[in-house]
């Protein structure tokens, strides 16, 4: 069985001070306000998530959520040495395996008035297990 599917990946929980020249937006604040400063974050091209489960916690049926920091230049390349861990999800090896599925990860570049830009921004990596009960928590 492969467990990578079952790991999701979200986008759009902010964009951060290097997307809007110093001010950091909210999702609802871009909806709510459109107009000359339009921002749009990158987003994850890849059909199947890259991350991969561990094997052990995914028979634990361990879940969580690692939020990551990233950068995407103008092309939508991922900047390696910019890639942190911004919020853990307690369990060291969902973290580590959030930041390994990285490197393998797509994006379409930020857009910022219809023209692309490099942007930093975070990254939710979500662990669920299928067959656990109530898989809402971070836990």
């Amino acid at each position: 069985m492969r467990v990578r599917r079952l790991v999701r990946v979200g986008l759009g929980l902010a964009a951060l001070a290097a997307c809007r020249g110093g001010e950091a937006d909210s999702a609802a604040r871009r909806t709510a306000e459109p107009g000359p400063r339009d921002f749009n974050p990158p987003v994850v091209t890849n059909a199947e998530s890259p991350v991969q489960y561990p094997r052990r916690l995914y028979d634990q049926m361990i879940e969580g959520t690692v939020v990551l920091r990233l950068y995407v230049d103008e092309t939508g390349r991922v900047i390696p040495d910019s890639t942190r861990v911004a919020e853990g999800s307690s369990y060291a090896a969902l973290d580590s395996a959030a930041l390994a599925g990285v490197n393998e990860m797509r994006f379409a570049p930020a857009q910022r008035n219809g023209v692309s830009v490099g942007a930093t921004f975070l990254l939710p990596v979500h662990f669920r297990h299928p067959n656990r009960s109530g898989s809402g928590g971070a836990r």
